[in-house]
């Protein structure tokens, strides 16, 4: 596979879809210095990242792959429900790929997405990206319009998360 180099920041986030994560994860903390490659069903690595903080969150979706978070955004993120996280209303927005790509993640590593795969801003400076199946298993896509602001998205999000979660696979 080739993977056309691009700068996720040169897309057009106004004009993108808002989004909300609705799945079920598992979660732990890890400390620093732990590695974690992240690969997806099909065996295609995503990227790799390296806990920097003395404890980090590591998180497992519901189709397995696992990646790290910071804990303050983690928490900012999820609410504890037993041994599992529910997502809290944070809405992205998101881009979908129609080619394979690979740029630098917000970590500093390199991400390689897939075709059909999406982009995924969750702030200014936090771009990422998610392959196509793992992403269609795990956000629903709010009525939002586009050029409507995140507190908006946010109220949207709300109401969808409280219609129910999606129950975790794993």
């Amino acid at each position: 596979m080739q993977f056309r180099k691009i700068d996720p920041r040169s897309y057009d986030w106004e004009a993108a879809a808002w989004w909300q994560k609705t799945a079920i994860v598992r979660a732990h903390p890890v400390p620093a210095g732990t590695q974690i490659t992240t690969r997806m069903a099909n065996g295609l690595v995503e990227t790799q990242n390296v806990s920097k903080a003395e404890i980090t969150m590591l998180v497992t979706n519901p189709a397995g792959e696992q990646y790290l978070v910071a804990v303050e955004k983690f928490k900012k993120r999820y609410d504890a429900r037993g041994s599992f996280y529910a997502p809290k209303a944070a809405p992205v927005k998101s881009i979908p790929l129609y080619e394979d790509v690979r740029f630098t993640a917000p970590w500093g590593e390199e991400m390689r997405i897939a075709c059909g795969g999406v982009l995924v801003r969750a702030g200014e400076h936090d771009i990422y990206g998610i392959q196509g199946p793992e992403f269609e298993g795990a956000y629903q896509c709010l009525p939002t319009s586009p050029g409507l602001g995140s507190e908006v998205a946010r109220k949207d999000a709300r109401a969808l998360l409280a219609q129910g979660l999606v129950p975790s696979r794993s």
